[in-house]
This record gives C-alpha cells, sequence and structure tokens, in this order.
C-alpha cells in the first residue's frame, strides 16, 4: 500500500488530494492548523514556526507539499510572512523529507513567469514579477540543485467552486445582482479535481523533474463568468466587463496570460477545454470527508 503525507490538508487542494488518495487505497496522513481535526492521522503543523523532527509522523513514501499562502495580494501585503510559509518552509521540509527517503512533490504555479505571453514552455527562465512567484521560483531553484526524488508541478488556475471569488460570483449571480469580472485578464482554467488526479499520476509514477498542468486556452475572466452563468442558468445579462486598468488594487506588474506549455504531457487527461473544467468543478457532492 502506498503511503502519502500531505502537508496542508486545509488548503484546497490538499484536502481534495486527501479524498482522492484515500478513495484509492493509499494510507494517507496530513498536516493540519484545525485542532478539530487532530488525530492519529492529522497532525498540527504551523509553516511560520517548524518544529524538526515532525516526531509523530508515521513514515510515508511520498510528501505533497501543498500548503502555502495562495494568492499574490496576500504575499504582497504580508512579504515577510509570505516569504517564511512559501519559500523558507518548504525547502527546509523539502530537506528533511528528502533525508527519509521520500519522493517530494512540491506545488508551483504559473506566476514563476511574467505572464507577458500565453504557453511558456517548461524550460523557460522564470521571471516572476510579484512576490508570490519569486518565493516560488526561489523554491524552485533549491529544490532543482537537490539530489533526490523531487517533482515540481507548476499548475495554470485552478478552479474550484470553494474558491472565494467563485462563490462571491456565484452568491451575487443567484441574488440577481450584478458582477464586474475583468475583460482584459486572462485566467487558463484547470479544476481542482484535475489537478489532484495530476498530483496522484506523480506519485504512482514516480515522475520527477518539472512539470506543467494547464487548461486549454486563455480567456478573460468576463469570458469564464460568461461561461459560469451559463452553466447555472443564470441572466447572462447580470454579467457586466470592467478593465482591469481601472482597478485599484493593481496586479503589481503581472501580465494578463496564465497558460502553461503542455507539449510534453504525463497525464491522461482527456478534456481540459472550458466546458469541461466548468463541469468538473462545479457538482453537487464536492463536501470533503476525512476518515
Amino acid at each position: 500500500m502506498n503511503r502519502a503525507l500531505i502537508i496542508g490538508v486545509d488548503s484546497s487542494i490538499g484536502s481534495h488530494l486527501y479524498q482522492n488518495l484515500h478513495q484509492a487505497g493509499w494510507d494517507v496522513y496530513a498536516t493540519t492548523r484545525r485542532q478539530s481535526l487532530l488525530s492519529h492521522r492529522f497532525f498540527f503543523l504551523d509553516l511560520s514556526d517548524i518544529s524538526l523532527p515532525l516526531k509523530h509522523v508515521p513514515s510515508v513514501d511520498v510528501v505533497f507539499l501543498c500548503a502555502s499562502i495562495t494568492t499574490i495580494a496576500q504575499s504582497q501585503a504580508l512579504p515577510s510572512y509570505a516569504k517564511v510559509i512559501n519559500q523558507d518552509a518548504q525547502i527546509v521540509l523539502t530537506e528533511y523529507f528528502l533525508k527519509l527517503g521520500c519522493h517530494v512533490i512540491f506545488l508551483s504555479t504559473n506566476a514563476v513567469f511574467d505572464g507577458k505571453q500565453p504557453f511558456y514552455p517548461k524550460h523557460s527562465k522564470v521571471n516572476p514579477v510579484t512576490l508570490y512567484g519569486q518565493y516560488k521560483a526561489a523554491v524552485e531553484q533549491q529544490l532543482m540543485l537537490m539530489s533526490g526524488m523531487i517533482s515540481i508541478i507548476r499548475f495554470s488556475k485552478v478552479i474550484s467552486q470553494k474558491n472565494s471569488l467563485m462563490q462571491q460570483w456565484v452568491s451575487t449571480l443567484r441574488k440577481g445582482l450584478c458582477i464586474y469580472p475583468f475583460d482584459d485578464l486572462f485566467l487558463c482554467p484547470i479544476s481542482i479535481r484535475m489537478a489532484s488526479d495530476c498530483l496522484k499520476t506523480i506519485a504512482e509514477n514516480s515522475l520527477f523533474g518539472i512539470m506543467h498542468l494547464s487548461g486549454e486556452k486563455d480567456i478573460t475572466y468576463y469570458e469564464w463568468a460568461l461561461c459560469l452563468a451559463n452553466h447555472l442558468a443564470i441572466d447572462l445579462h447580470l454579467v457586466k466587463p470592467k478593465s482591469m486598468l481601472n482597478d485599484t488594487q493593481g496586479f503589481s506588474g503581472q501580465g494578463p496570460f496564465g497558460s502553461l506549455d503542455m507539449q510534453e504531457s504525463y497525464f491522461n487527461i482527456k478534456d481540459l477545454s472550458v466546458k469541461a473544467v466548468l463541469q468538473d468543478s462545479f457538482l453537487p457532492g464536492d463536501e470533503i470527508k476525512y476518515s
């Protein structure tokens, strides 16, 4: 039986991955910051104050590094804290588990590139323009210098009906109110199920090095919102476009595109279209159950 540890089961991907592996018959353990989840399978870990070694975690074959501060805005607002979580802790954990002979899988991002062009190949030179991307790129650089079983998977935009923006949009639309998505900022969506399946494939097949998982194409947030409203049978007139140039928060120089090149693909995902991502993301029964 395969044995895995998920660092950060509280995260969206971490929680779905736990369920995915558990259903596939894996022996799965995880770290959490929620006291209510602590058990013989769930261990407390705060990445802002790592105390190693993790004495209570049983030996495992694979470690998934899923915990991080996941938004550009949060990293910009709390740079020192974000560096500890997204960079320093990731390197410490990787070094620790490599010494134990584990396969370490690090979740990275398309933000290691500047977003000025679509479909960056995986061997392109990284050029992050946000702190979030810089921390991820720094971890990638350090991991590639280490010896051992290391995988780095860069994702484009991972969509779940539990994403805060998606929840806000759906709630607003169902009240009959308008939403105002950007018509000049792009995303390249993949579903959280696709991301979870990809991580499982990496572990099962011992795939090492840098890999990409990206949607089929870049679309604007306005186009995505229209597709979402149509999928949920909501009046499309409630979706009103706006320009990110008028957004007061700004985007710290990040370019508009989010797609990644997948010509060298290891994953048997047959349909990465916007329609498939929508159907995969907004389904009933997505509640995560821990066993």
